[in-house]
């Protein structure tokens, strides 16, 4: 076997009709996974892990190998550029330049370019920096950052607060014009953050007192 796998005759086997159509997923619904590869990061099986909890909840997020072989260069920007959000994986030496043209200092600058979503999760304690600029940049941006160690048990809420930041980033509805389920329908993706949004809307629809 040369490790492709040809079209050939389509398989009738009981295995094959049982298997549930491949689900396509729009750019809206698509994130890309920013990360350092290899067992020294300790990245991959957390991001690995992440992208079930997501894909649980409407979202498809792509970890492209960059040990994988085959033009990865092609592949790492075309799927930025297929996806509104780019999530960054903050490790200790995220954003190093490898000489690597697909690395992610070159990654997280093409997305910066792209004007992509982006979203960080910091996986170094809070009072250590990062070994390189381009992560100390990033994560200098004044965005909302989500922490999760390596090494760590995935925090709970993590994937719920990815999709909401993904929605609330995303939508148009401004919370502050009476936001309401009935007046604006919260999709099926978002329904467990309901209670989450409807806090956000209420403390938006409180007057503001300023003292004399």
């Amino acid at each position: 076997m040369d490790g492709v796998h040809s079209a050939g005759a389509p398989d009738h086997s009981p295995l094959a009709a049982a298997a549930p159509p491949q689900r396509s997923y729009s750019r809206a619904e698509r994130i890309f996974g920013s990360m350092r590869f290899g067992d020294e990061h300790g990245v991959v099986p957390m991001a690995t892990e992440l992208g079930v909890s997501l894909e649980a909840r409407g979202f498809k997020l792509s970890n492209i190998n960059m040990k994988g072989g085959g033009d990865i260069d092609t592949t790492v920007f075309q799927t930025i550029e297929a996806c509104d959000t780019f999530l960054v994986f903050g490790s200790a030496k995220y954003g190093e330049n490898t000489g690597n043209s697909a690395c992610t200092y070159y990654e997280s600058k093409f997305a910066q370019d792209r004007k992509k979503r982006i979203i960080l999760i910091r996986m170094i304690p809070f009072d250590q920096d990062f070994e390189n600029g381009q992560a100390r940049f990033m994560f200098g941006l004044n965005k909302l950052v989500l922490p999760w160690m390596v090494g760590t048990p995935m925090p709970a809420e993590l994937p719920a607060e990815i999709a909401t930041q993904i929605q609330l980033i995303a939508s148009s509805i401004r919370f502050c014009d009476g936001f309401s389920a009935d007046k604006h329908p919260v999709p099926p993706v978002l329904e467990h953050c309901w209670p989450l949004l409807d806090q956000i809307a209420r403390r938006c629809l409180q007057p503001t007192v300023v003292q004399a």
